[in-house]
């Protein structure tokens, strides 16, 4: 009796491998002509997660950062388009470079492998987006799962690379990937007042806390917001200057600038007049040592956050001078002071051009302490525009405006505050 001869199986599995490592090739290799524009964008994702890993006191640190985030990328895509094996690679001149800037600001090996795996994700999201969108829905499970594989098999490799490089440079530093303790713990022992030993926590954040601050925190108002650059014009408005600069996570940024003696005001009048497009910057007072360190950055996040309760929030620099008074009376509850800034403005609260000009010109009127001639040389108005819109407003609050003067001016002070102009 002849045996049956069973026939081949096909494996289905292997086969849909097979499938995904020729849609990766392709896809991969349609890309690679955009792998500029992809590093530009991976660094922006990369800088305002890790901003450390870019230091404005180092030149050229955001074009080594760029150029290594570009190399990277491009083997990345290289990789994926011509089937090649991830091996670990040595680490390209820049990211050498990137490496020796962050330490040599303050940073450490734990700050440059951070910003690896943020630049990970962010490669990640862009590729997987691109092959969501060029790939059949059927395909696209292993084609995903096939990448990944490759691409965790890449930045491991780099980052074993990385720590080897790190060891060579700098023998007698250790890996400082998990000391006792990292920049974001020793600064957040310093702003609670936790630190055992606060010479040593500040020593840990290579920036002289003993000197003079103004502390600034900027949050992008749009998703389109350059927080960098907008920090870039900030420090170069300050210059000479020492900075150091933290991200909170949620989008933040954290800044000290930093001088030997107390700074002009000149000088500070040059940073609170920086136009900072589509990103909100509290700015607080100068101020000396540890206990300044602290207190300016009390004053700047209290700024921010009074200037975030308006609607749309005011972008550019708000000194914490300009809303103290504001920001405590709001903090226990702003739609209570809301509601107060209505009751004592009434017509006066309405949000128009022209009723924001009599607000604007009554809050100056009581600045100057009732001078006609100061407003009208304060506004660039003639004293009888100043003396006509006066008089409009009294119509509007329905009593003459020395009448329960404390509680108009205290109502402008909230209104200015939460609505805005």
């Amino acid at each position: 009796m002849q045996s049956e001869v069973v026939p081949d199986v096909v494996n289905t599995a292997e086969l849909a491998v097979a499938a995904a490592g020729t849609e990766v090739q392709r896809l991969a290799r349609a890309l690679l002509r955009h792998t500029s524009e992809i590093a530009a964008d991976v660094t922006k994702c990369v800088v305002e997660a890790v901003p450390e890993v870019a230091p404005l006191g180092i030149p050229d640190s955001l074009a080594a950062l760029g150029e290594s985030t570009e190399h990277n990328i491009g083997a990345i895509l290289s990789m994926f388009a011509f089937d090649a094996v991830p091996t670990a690679i040595e680490p390209p001149a820049a990211t050498l470079r990137t490496l020796q800037g962050t330490i040599s600001a303050g940073g450490d090996l734990a700050t440059v492998l951070r910003a690896f795996r943020a630049g990970h994700a962010a490669v990640w999201e862009c590729w997987s987006t691109y092959v969501q969108r060029e790939t059949e829905s059927a395909l696209v499970p292993s084609v995903l799962g096939y990448s990944s594989k490759r691409l965790f098999a890449y930045i491991d490799g780099a980052c074993e690379q990385l720590v080897t490089r790190h060891r060579e440079l700098y023998p007698n530093r250790g890996d400082q990937q998990a000391g006792p303790r990292t920049r974001q713990v020793a600064l957040a022992a310093l702003l609670d007042g936790s630190a055992a030993d606060e010479r040593a926590a500040a020593d840990e954040l290579a920036y002289d806390v003993h000197g003079y601050h103004v502390a600034l925190v900027l949050a992008p108002a749009a998703a389109s917001a350059n927080v960098r650059e907008a920090l870039g014009d900030l420090v170069a408005a300050a210059s000479p200057v020492r900075t150091f600069t933290h991200t909170s996570g949620d989008g933040r940024w954290f800044v000290w600038l930093g001088w030997d003696v107390t700074p002009t005001p000149q000088v500070l009048r040059a940073v609170a007049t920086v136009a900072t497009d589509g990103v909100v910057v509290g700015m607080g007072a100068a101020a000396s040592g540890i206990q300044g360190f602290r207190r300016s950055h009390a004053q700047a996040l209290e700024t921010l956050r009074t200037v975030q309760l308006r609607p749309t929030p005011l972008t550019g620099v708000t000194q914490h001078c300009e809303i103290e008074l504001a920001a405590v009376l709001v903090a226990g509850n702003a739609d209570r002071s809301r509601r107060y800034a209505a009751d004592h403005l009434g017509l006066l609260g309405a949000r128009d051009e022209s009723t924001a000009r009599l607000r604007e010109t009554l809050r100056v009127f009581f600045a100057t302490g009732g001078s006609h001639k100061q407003t009208a040389a304060r506004l660039s108005v003639h004293a009888k525009t100043v003396a006509y819109r006066l008089a409009r407003t009294e119509e509007l609050l329905g009593h003459p405006v020395d009448r329960h003067r404390t509680e108009v001016e205290v109502a402008l002070l909230i209104d200015h505050a939460l609505a805005g102009p």
